[in-house]
């Protein structure tokens, strides 16, 4: 017998867990012959949200005739702009290209002219393979565990792809492709069993192209799609394209770039070298595993702090909030730290209250403390191993460009020797996908700054596993 969830797939319902009855987020209304509620539902809704018909769809069985509601999720707030400049036009063959970022959590797209040089229009979309997990090692159990759960995710992208290149209106004469190397796996139809497990050794690093027939896009089928090169199994060709769209690959001092999200890229370097890095931070920062945890979606508090000691917030929409987002959570427990509602630890002795049912529990601040620890540890782990003296620092990517940097830093997600220094840069990874396309000068770039490049793997490195441990402390002020 199906659950509701594997009934209603490819409805883009938010199974943050991939349907393993951890997250609580795959919220639907239901009324009829159901299976009845479980102890494991009871936990995650709320006495309202049962009373007025509210299931969990990994959890609810049909036992006759019923009817489902899908709850409205609301708009995302999707960064599309980043950094963008004047550069040297060698355009591909045809009038229009588009450039497609990959995000595990959102999608960007650009319509490029290849013959002026510009970005013409921009769209973006949650990522439906959402439904399938928050995370990318969440996809890839699905994909292990599913015959068709492959195509199921690869077909997800590209008929979302598709919509929004039809709704351009224009003859696609070339695609780029960027995104981390799970993504980019699955948009190429690859297997990516083998980035879950130690050696965690993907089936390529791509850096090359296939042609617009066998992508399955809706462009000219001669149109030639190329796929970002990848550093590793978890730094993708995201990361090549924005490091390359924020220049640090030609940078005449160090430069440390940071890409937030469940996973946390980390690169530190310049013209004479890049150490890149990559950090399991989960999904916390995208509201999952946290109880009152959200996308950043209309409902969602995103903002937070003190005025005359008086706790105040914003919502995105300027609706009743329902919920918190990533950037909301860290502004949140810069809050606490600074009321002296938790300590250096992160001891929370009974929830704090933002409004009257958003709250931040003592589960929240646990999950905060181990994605934070991971992706600064990462950071002092490069900075470790390289001794580099960092002159400036850019945080790209969407979640970067709504976060607070000075919060950042008083919860020890950046070290605080950088407050006062940090650049958010917007999706580079987006821009530099784009410039692919409209300059031979960052074509060639890209195409090389992986083999400028060094990896260091972060798992069993005794320097990180030291900084972890550390890094799960707040700083004392």
């Amino acid at each position: 017998m199906k659950t509701l969830l594997e009934i209603l797939s490819g409805k883009k319902i938010n199974a943050v867990c991939g349907g393993n009855k951890l997250c609580g987020k795959c919220k639907v209304k239901a009324t009829g012959e159901l299976s009845p509620l479980t102890d494991i539902e009871r936990k995650f809704l709320s006495q309202s949200e049962i009373d007025n018909g509210i299931r969990l769809a990994c959890m609810t069985y049909p036992e006759g005739e019923y009817t489902v509601e899908l709850l409205d999720a609301g708009t995302m707030q999707i960064q599309t702009a980043g950094i963008t400049g004047s550069y040297e036009k060698s355009p591909v063959d045809g009038e229009y290209g588009v450039a497609v970022d990959i995000g595990t959590t959102t999608i960007a797209v650009y319509l490029c002219n290849l013959k002026s040089g510009e970005i013409e229009q921009t769209a973006a979309f949650k990522n439906p393979q959402s439904e399938y997990g928050a995370d990318v090692i969440t996809r890839i159990g699905y994909i292990i565990n599913n015959a068709d759960g492959l195509d199921k995710q690869r077909n997800a992208i590209i008929t979302e792809l598709n919509k929004t290149i039809k709704s351009f209106k224009k003859p696609i004469n070339a695609v780029c492709i960027t995104g981390n190397t799970t993504m980019e796996h699955i948009f190429a139809g690859y297997d990516p069993s083998g980035i879950a497990n130690a050696p965690f050794t993907p089936k390529s690093l791509f850096g090359f192209s296939i042609s617009g027939a066998e992508s399955g896009l809706s462009v000219d089928e001669n149109a030639n799609v190329w796929v970002m090169p990848c550093f590793s199994a978890y730094v993708g060709g995201d990361i090549a394209s924005g490091l390359v769209a924020a220049d640090v690959d030609i940078s005449g001092e160090n430069v440390l770039y940071i890409d937030i999200g469940t996973n946390g890229e980390i690169a530190l370097g310049s013209k004479d070298g890049i150490h890149v890095c990559s950090a399991a931070a989960g999904p916390a920062f995208e509201g999952a595993k946290i109880e009152k945890g959200m996308s950043g979606v209309n409902g969602a508090v995103s903002k937070i702090w003190l005025n005359s000691g008086e706790v105040k917030f914003n919502v995105i929409g300027d609706v009743s909030p329902i919920g918190i987002c990533g950037s909301g959570l860290i502004d949140a427990v810069a809050v606490m730290l600074e009321l002296g509602v938790i300590d250096e630890t992160g001891y929370l002795d009974k929830p704090f209250y933002i409004t009257e049912n958003v709250y931040i529990s003592a589960a929240d601040i646990r999950e905060l403390q181990l994605a934070k620890a991971a992706i600064s540890a990462g950071i002092l782990t490069l900075l470790e191993i390289t001794g580099a003296n960092v002159e400036k620092v850019i945080i790209a990517g969407g979640f970067g460009s709504f976060m607070d940097p000075d919060n950042a830093c008083r919860i020890g997600l950046i070290p605080s020797r950088y407050k006062g220094k940090i650049k958010s840069v917007g999706n580079t990874a987006g821009a530099g996908a784009a410039l692919y396309l409209l300059s031979g000068n960052i074509r060639g770039r890209i195409d090389n700054v992986t083999a400028k490049s060094s990896y260091t793997e972060l798992s069993g490195n005794m320097i990180f596993m030291d900084k972890f441990i550390e890094q799960m402390y707040f700083e004392e002020e």
